[in-house]
C-alpha cells in the first residue's frame, strides 16, 4: 500500500468556520472519524452513542475530557455516513461556540483520539478523488470562497453546480455522436444510414469549436477575475497589516502620554499640593516658559535658606500631649482595676479550697461508710492527686471489696462500678441531701 492510499485512509480533522464567530465547527473525515468524534462529544441522553446515530442527524451534548472528564463546551454533532457525506466518506461535524479557544481545544481532543491535522483543501480533494466532485466542481468550491463579488460568487457558484463541466460534456457528446455517424456511415454502406453531409459536419465542428471557444474565454474570464480578487485581497490584507501597526503605534502613543499625564499630576501634588482642577483655578498665562523656570529655581533657593521649618510643630505637640495624657490616665485605671481583680480571685480561691477541702473530707468519710454499707464490709477511699492544688487536680478512687485486694475504680467489673458509684452518690446526698 502507498503512502498516499495510507494518508487517503487517515482520519483528518480541522476547524472548518472563522474565529470570533457565534458558532464555529471542527469537521472530520475517513473511516473512523465517527468513533474518534464520539470519544470527544458526548449526547445528553446517555443512552445515545454517536457512532450508532443515523446519517443526516443531529445530536446535542457536551464536549469533554473522556466520559467522566470535566466539561469543556456544549454544543450539537451531525452525523454523516459514507458515501452520503461531502467527502463520500464517514463524516462527522462538531459545532460548539466560536470562540477561537474552544475551537482549538476541541480540535486537540479530536486529534488527541487518532485523527490528524488536514492539510489545507483535503476534504474538497477527498471529494474529488471519491466522486463526489468533479474537477471544475473543485475549482469552484475554492472560487466561492476567494469570490469578492457578486459576478465572482454567481460564476463559482455556477463552477460548483457543475456548469461548465455539463456545458464541456453537452460539447464532447454532439462531437461523439458526430463520430458515430461518420463510422456507421463508412463501416455499413449497405446499410440505411442517412448519408454525412459535409456542411452539416463542418456546421457541427464549428459550432462546438465556438462554444468550446466561448467556455474557454469564460473560464479565462473568471480566472483573470479571480486574480483580480486574490490581488484585491493581497492590498487589503496589506492596508489592513499597515492600519494594525498604526493602531499599535496609536495605542502606544496614547499610553505613553497618559504615562506622561499622571506624572506630571503626581508632581504638581507632591511638590505644590495641588489637584488638577485647583491649578486649572490658579492657572495664568506666561511670557515665556524659561523665564517661568528660572523664577521656579530662585523660589526653591529661597525656600531651601529657610531650612527645616515645621509651623505646626506646636499645634502637634498639644495634640499629642492631650493623647498621651488620655491614654496614661486609662492606662493606670486598667491596672488598678486589674490589681483589684487579682485580689478578689485571690481571695475567693483562698476560701473554695478550705470549702472544697472540708466537703471533701466529709464526703471521703461517708462514702466509706456508705461503702461499707452496701458491699458488707471492705473499704473505700477518695484520694486528691495533688495536695498543693486540691482545686485543679484529679481524684482517685480506691475500693477494695470483701475478700479482694484494693484497686482504682477503673481495675473493677460493671457491676463493682456501679455500686462504687452509688456508694459515693448516697455519701454526697447525706452531706448535702436535695432541697425537695
Amino acid at each position: 500500500m502507498s503512502r498516499g492510499l495510507s494518508r487517503q485512509r487517515d482520519v483528518i480533522a480541522a476547524i472548518s468556520t472563522g474565529s470570533g464567530g457565534g458558532v464555529g465547527m471542527v469537521r472530520l473525515s475517513g473511516p473512523g472519524s465517527l468513533a474518534a468524534a464520539g470519544q470527544v462529544f458526548f449526547p445528553q441522553d446517555r443512552r445515545k452513542k454517536l457512532p450508532e446515530l443515523p446519517g443526516y442527524t443531529g445530536a446535542y451534548g457536551q464536549f469533554r475530557r473522556g466520559a467522566e472528564g470535566a466539561v469543556l463546551d456544549d454544543g450539537v454533532a451531525f452525523v454523516y455516513h459514507a458515501p452520503k457525506s461531502y467527502t463520500g466518506e464517514e463524516m462527522a461535524e462538531l459545532c460548539c461556540h466560536g470562540g477561537a479557544f474552544v475551537m482549538e481545544q476541541v480540535l486537540e481532543l479530536c486529534l488527541q483520539k487518532g485523527a490528524r491535522l488536514a492539510e489545507p483543501g483535503e476534504f474538497t480533494k477527498r471529494a474529488l478523488l471519491n466522486g463526489k466532485l468533479d474537477l471544475t466542481q473543485a475549482e469552484g468550491v475554492a472560487d466561492i470562497i476567494a469570490a469578492r463579488s457578486a459576478q465572482a460568487l454567481g460564476a463559482a457558484q455556477e463552477a460548483r453546480r457543475g456548469a461548465l463541466h455539463q456545458a464541456v460534456m453537452a460539447v464532447a457528446e454532439r462531437l461523439t455522436d458526430a463520430s458515430a455517424h461518420i463510422s456507421a456511415w463508412i463501416d455499413f454502406p449497405e446499410e440505411d444510414v442517412e448519408e454525412v453531409l459535409a456542411e452539416e459536419l463542418e456546421s457541427t465542428l464549428t459550432a462546438c469549436r465556438r462554444e468550446l471557444e466561448r467556455l474557454g474565454m469564460e473560464k479565462l474570464s473568471i480566472e483573470a477575475e479571480r486574480t483580480a480578487s486574490d490581488r484585491e485581497l493581497k492590498d487589503l490584507n496589506d492596508n489592513l497589516l499597515n492600519m494594525e501597526r498604526e493602531v499599535a503605534r496609536l495605542e502606544q502613543r496614547k499610553a505613553t502620554t497618559a504615562m506622561e499625564e499622571n506624572q506630571i499630576l503626581d508632581k504638581l501634588w507632591e511638590h505644590y499640593e495641588l489637584s488638577h482642577s485647583a491649578a486649572l483655578e490658579q492657572r495664568m498665562e506666561l511670557e515665556s516658559v524659561p523665564k517661568a523656570n528660572r523664577r521656579i529655581g530662585e523660589l526653591k533657593r529661597e525656600i531651601s535658606g529657610l531650612g527645616a521649618v515645621n509651623v505646626g510643630a506646636i499645634e502637634d505637640f498639644e495634640r499629642v500631649n492631650t493623647r498621651y495624657t488620655y491614654l496614661t490616665e486609662q492606662r493606670d485605671d486598667v491596672e488598678k482595676a486589674k490589681s483589684e481583680l487579682v485580689g478578689v480571685i485571690e481571695d475567693i480561691t483562698k476560701e473554695m479550697t478550705a470549702i472544697f477541702a472540708e466537703q471533701f473530707a466529709l464526703i471521703n468519710e461517708c462514702f466509706q461508710t456508705t461503702f461499707t454499707e452496701l458491699f458488707g464490709g471492705g473499704k473505700a477511699t477518695l484520694e486528691l492527686e495533688n495536695q498543693e492544688d486540691i482545686l485543679n487536680c484529679g481524684i482517685e478512687i480506691k475500693v477494695q471489696p470483701p475478700g479482694k485486694a484494693l484497686k482504682t475504680i477503673t481495675l473493677l467489673s460493671g457491676g463493682e462500678k456501679a455500686f462504687v458509684a452509688i456508694a459515693l452518690y448516697f455519701a454526697i446526698l447525706k452531706i448535702h441531701p436535695t432541697p425537695f
